[in-house]
């Protein structure tokens, strides 16, 4: 009787040793997301939710909004996450807001994000950036630091993770053609969206810096107008690039400059007008091609150079997409929809491509500013060539694209003088 007693003392002591376990791993499981879904509602008249930006010196009417979305970026960090709400009105942006993981930004129908450079203070001035995707305690330490001297770095898609910037109705992000300026900035990143949202009128820059990211869907998003004061600004609306120094082809110094390549980027049902690049990209880290690079469901119209510059892409789809007027007039015979440099493995199907002088030209490259980077070669399957024939084709002058193998190493170029002719039918 006495060793039964002990057994079934045993087995209440195991049983509630259990629970007690138990419970505390539901804690564990259930913190992280009851965090993620705290919902915030602002408005262009709150006030930061952290009451001690109301006493900052540099507080104005010019910076209020500024802080306001710090405020709560800041309050997200440090709670692992949560959605903020905009209604509609103006919000003016003279500063960079840096944004945490697991961080949604909903922006209601009638938001203005209004990039400024007034900021009403000598203490600041204003920045390029409107949102970058870094978390804000790694941004405060970073910027003490020269870009690649900061030896905490990002690495590799170790970086801010989680986020969606979603549009409801008509929302527009306003760059106000400030020289340099961009609205998205983002670099080691994963599983970020953005859709629904209108970006317009840039200035000899990009609305999004998509760079060392993984898993990024852009949908549903309008981008116009962009000046260039110089052919040799042809900025992509959006550019894909690597954090590489050599490059310059980013610059934040919260970035390890690991030369990471985008994995997995899809842009469906977009467009791009009046510009010079609707996407693409104008260096390269060698060894590190972007990946997985999907194009489908665009209106790409009346651009002023090549459309597309898929610089050193592997595995990429170009699908269902308009394609209408690029550079189509005698001077620019040059210019193309698709631009190749070192492009591997393209699928071009289900397109329509309408007045241009040329459709695609793949073709070799080299950094000639880094001569120790390795010549860059396109690889043009025989299913790619065959998938060409699948598009329809309006106004073109050319009925064939142009794929070059060879590098002329005299005149340090492409082969320009031989390519070898893919007809559409």
């Amino acid at each position: 009787m006495k060793i039964e007693h002990k057994s079934v003392k045993r087995v209440l002591i195991c049983a509630l040793m259990a629970l007690v376990c138990l419970s505390f791993s539901f804690v564990a499981i259930d913190a992280p997301a009851y965090a993620a879904t705290k919902t915030y509602t602002i408005s262009t008249s709150s006030k930061p939710c952290d009451s001690s930006f109301l006493r900052y010196s540099t507080y104005n009417k010019y910076t209020k909004q500024y802080y306001l979305l710090r405020s709560y970026m800041e309050k997200f960090e440090k709670a692992g996450g949560g959605t903020l709400i905009l209604k509609a009105g103006t919000y003016n942006m003279p500063v960079t807001v840096y944004v945490p993981s697991n961080v949604t930004i909903k922006f209601q129908d009638g938001v203005v994000l209004n990039k400024t450079k007034t900021t009403g203070t000598n203490q600041f001035s204003y920045s390029k950036s409107m949102f970058m995707l870094c978390a804000p305690s790694k941004a405060k330490k970073a910027n003490r630091y020269k870009a690649g001297k900061y030896k905490y770095g990002y690495k590799k898609y170790s970086g801010v993770h989680d986020v969606s910037f979603i549009g409801e109705g008509t929302v527009k992000l306003n760059l106000n053609y400030l020289k340099f300026g961009i609205g998205i900035d983002m670099a080691h990143t994963n599983n970020t969206t953005f859709s629904g949202i209108t970006f317009k009128n840039a200035h000899d820059c990009h609305f999004m810096e998509v760079d060392a990211s993984k898993n990024v869907n852009i949908s549903n998003c309008k981008f116009n107008n962009v000046k260039n004061e110089s052919k040799y600004y042809m900025k992509e609306a959006i550019n894909l690039d690597t954090p590489d120094l050599k490059t310059q082809g980013f610059s934040a110094p919260w970035s390890s400059f690991d030369k990471t390549a985008n994995d997995t980027v899809t842009i469906s049902n977009c467009t791009f007008t009046n510009m010079y690049r609707a996407i693409g990209t104008h260096n390269y880290s060698p060894n590190h091609p972007h990946t997985n690079i999907t194009i489908t469901g665009c209106t790409i119209d009346n651009m002023k150079s090549d459309a597309i510059s898929a610089m050193y892409w592997k595995d990429v789809k170009i699908t269902n997409n308009n394609i209408n007027t690029v550079a189509h007039d005698k001077n620019n015979s040059g210019y193309r929809a698709i631009l190749g440099p070192g492009t591997d493995n393209i699928t071009i199907t289900g397109n329509t491509f309408t007045n241009m002088n040329r459709v695609a030209q793949f073709y070799p490259w080299r950094d000639l500013d880094n001569p120790s980077y390795k010549i860059i070669y396109p690889n043009i399957t025989e299913q790619n060539k065959a998938d060409i024939k699948n598009n329809t084709y309006n106004n073109i002058s050319e009925n064939y694209i142009r794929v070059i193998t060879d590098w002329d190493s005299e005149a340090k170029a492409p082969d320009w003088y031989n390519w070898e002719e893919v007809p559409f039918q």
